[in-house]
């Protein structure tokens, strides 16, 4: 098992909307160094103005990442950001993890799974919760 800590990993986030912008900059907060990227460019600004690296595509981040977090608003968005050539898990080093946390089937995360097993990348399926702590900062 890989130690995740802030001063060793390089992680990538694709989908900065209303949840990922959120756990994105809490990852920056963190000291992590993150590379981001989001279809509309715009979503990233904030993000790089707090020390977020824009990516310029979906393959220029997963080459860059020890971890891609992906918090994406459904099915087709998830397929279109792991599967195909040009996708994630072509241009992602095998021993990647993903954390995936998009609204998506079990299929689907089934399905990312088992293409990216067969790469050599790992694939965790991660539920979220839009509640803030703001008694323990310190927690994701």
């Amino acid at each position: 098992m890989k130690l995740l800590v802030a001063k060793r990993v390089k992680l990538g986030f694709i989908g900065l909307g209303n949840m990922g912008s959120r756990i994105a900059q809490r990852l920056l907060d963190h000291a992590y160094e993150l590379t981001v990227f989001d279809l509309d460019n715009t979503k990233a600004e904030a993000l790089v103005l707090n020390g977020a690296v824009p990516a310029n595509d979906i393959a220029e981040l997963a080459q860059s990442a020890d971890v891609i977090l992906s918090c994406l608003t459904n099915d087709d968005a998830v397929h279109n950001v792991y599967a195909g050539s040009d996708g994630a898990l072509a241009a992602a080093r095998p021993g990647t993890v993903v954390l995936e946390m998009s609204t998506i089937s079990p299929a689907s995360s089934r399905e990312v799974h088992d293409q990216a097993a067969k790469l050599g990348i790992d694939v965790m399926d991660v539920s979220r919760s839009g509640i803030r702590s703001t008694s323990s900062p310190e927690i994701l």
